[in-house]
């Protein structure tokens, strides 16, 4: 049998831990194993103390639960994963380009933000089938496209080169209301 493992970007992609809990939870009954470092470890492990008893109700078990990242020492004593930032909810990136039509800055923000430039997320899925299916010479064209708007520093693979990337100011402020939610209890 496929196990699938619950992945980190799984959980910023629903409204909250306890939501995407659940729906892993249903979508791999027989293999239930929450990831629970995505956020706030100890807050994660509650939600999952919580939700336990309510999905074996629906013959469900947690089988467990896991931490990818982080020093587990520092775990023990409540911090949260070192290293990393995640930046929560759904998002949207839009890519700007230069005079000469080359990529120039990507700007990462959440849904429903508008920013200038191409935005490039796009729903492939909804409710489990696909929106639209794309030929395999559609694929290909729209790759070399990209790929020739390539800065040139980008198209080698020595010297490497920093492409820029910002956070809007929107996600930013969810970031900063969402550590207040976790600090206050209500994540």
């Amino acid at each position: 049998m496929l196990r699938w493992k619950l992945a980190h970007s799984f959980v910023p992609a629903h409204e909250g831990e306890t939501l995407a809990f659940e729906h892993f939870a249903h979508a791999q009954p027989d293999n239930v194993v929450l990831l629970i470092d995505t956020y706030d470890t100890k807050a994660a492990a509650s939600k999952v103390v919580a939700l336990a008893p309510q999905l074996e109700q629906q013959g469900i078990r947690i089988k467990g639960v896991r931490i990818d990242s982080g020093n587990l020492a520092d775990h023990a004593r409540r911090k949260r994963s070192e290293g990393k930032q995640t930046w929560p909810g759904r998002k949207q990136v839009y890519r700007n380009y230069d005079a000469a039509g080359r990529m120039a800055l990507d700007v990462v923000t959440v849904e429903g933000d508008a920013q200038p430039g191409e935005p490039l997320l796009k729903p492939v899925m909804r409710g489990g089938q696909r929106i639209a299916a794309a030929a395999l010479a559609d694929t290909r064209s729209h790759a070399a496209t990209n790929l020739a708007l390539l800065p040139e520093p980008l198209r080698r693979l020595q010297e490497p080169y920093d492409y820029r990337v910002e956070i809007s100011a929107a996600l930013h402020r969810l970031a900063e209301q969402v550590d207040l939610n976790v600090e206050s209890g209500y994540s």
